[in-house]
């Protein structure tokens, strides 16, 4: 029966529409998954987001810059001028499109940077702070996003 077929193909778009989650404890956004773990130094929440299939959050657009604020303490991002020590590069090797740096400074002693009251923070990558990890869904359809 056509009907039933139909029915049938609706009920599993619905499914994958509903598997686009993420793991318990993670907060879903757009299409990744974040969370926030720590504290320890940027290497170490670099190694801890990888160890659970992710990596130290990558600020693409303002609007998820704004949704990190529900993140309240300060936290590493993927961010630092550590490889070149001329610009700074996300995680991911992309320069960043946009900034939200502190009081405008990013001469400060730091190579690394943090996620602080909506505003980023340069850090020395040997200070202790908590991390926020970005990964994508659990079951990830990218026709949806």
């Amino acid at each position: 029966n056509l009907h039933l077929q139909i029915d049938k193909g609706l009920s599993d778009l619905d499914h994958l529409f509903s598997d686009t989650t993420c793991p318990d404890g993670w907060t879903k956004f757009n299409c990744s998954c974040y969370r926030s773990f720590g504290p320890g130094s940027w290497d170490e929440g670099r190694e801890d987001c990888a160890r659970k299939g992710g990596d130290l959050v990558v600020i693409d657009d303002p609007e998820e810059q704004n949704f990190l604020s529900n993140f309240t303490e300060e936290a590493w991002i993927g961010l630092s001028i550590r490889e070149t020590e001329e610009s700074w590069l996300w995680v991911d090797g992309t320069s960043p499109s946009f900034t939200f740096w502190k009081n405008n400074q990013t001469d400060n002693d730091g190579d690394c940077a943090t996620y602080d009251s909506r505003l980023w923070n340069t850090v020395s990558c040997k200070a202790t702070k908590h991390w926020i990890c970005e990964k994508i869904p659990t079951t990830f359809a990218p026709n949806i996003c």
